[in-house]
């Protein structure tokens, strides 16, 4: 009995079609992988915005003190903000995933702050690269006078006889 043509193909996406299916059941057995948490946007709002620091006036104090003592940025958020850096890693591995998540987060974050009735802060203005930084012209300032300040007056002679301290009885161990 001869193939059909098409008998080839046929198979082949049958087998594909099953394979999807039967890897589904086997990951839906073993459960998320180690670091696969998944949460709900309330789980994920709650986590980002965790803070051991509860009033945001101190949170911002202790950020300009902690810069201060130069810390960096990422030790910075780590201590202030301590379960963002865990969201942000589970589950993705790579680099671009975090970020594209943190901008996400970003996102629905200031959804949220608008919501609530919050205004959204200004954009921070950006420069093109191709821009060069402008020069400012100088400004002279005016020329200030020194001013003369009086000096301590001369020591008077040891000859004289105004008593100096070199000419007093010395006290304590030395002078015994």
């Amino acid at each position: 009995m001869p193939e059909q043509p098409g008998f080839e193909s046929a198979v082949l996406a049958r087998i594909a079609g099953q394979i999807d299916p039967l890897v589904d059941a086997v990951a839906g057995q073993m459960g998320l992988p180690p670091g696969g948490k998944r949460y709900s946007e309330k789980e994920q709002l709650y986590l980002w915005s965790y803070s051991p620091i509860a009033s945001p006036q101190v949170r911002v104090e202790t950020m300009l003190s902690l810069k201060q003592l130069g810390k960096s940025n990422e030790e910075i958020t780590d201590m202030i903000y301590p379960k963002r850096r865990g969201l942000i890693m589970t589950g993705r591995p790579r680099v671009q995933d975090q970020i594209r998540y943190s901008a996400d987060m970003d996102k629905l974050m200031s959804k949220k702050a608008t919501e609530a009735g919050y205004e959204p802060a200004p954009p921070e203005p950006t420069m093109p690269a191709e821009t060069a930084p402008v020069s400012l012209p100088e400004v002279s300032s005016p020329r200030v006078a020194p001013v003369e300040m009086p000096l301590m007056p001369e020591p008077a002679p040891a000859s004289s006889g105004t008593p100096s301290m070199l000419d007093m009885p010395a006290f304590g161990p030395m002078g015994e």
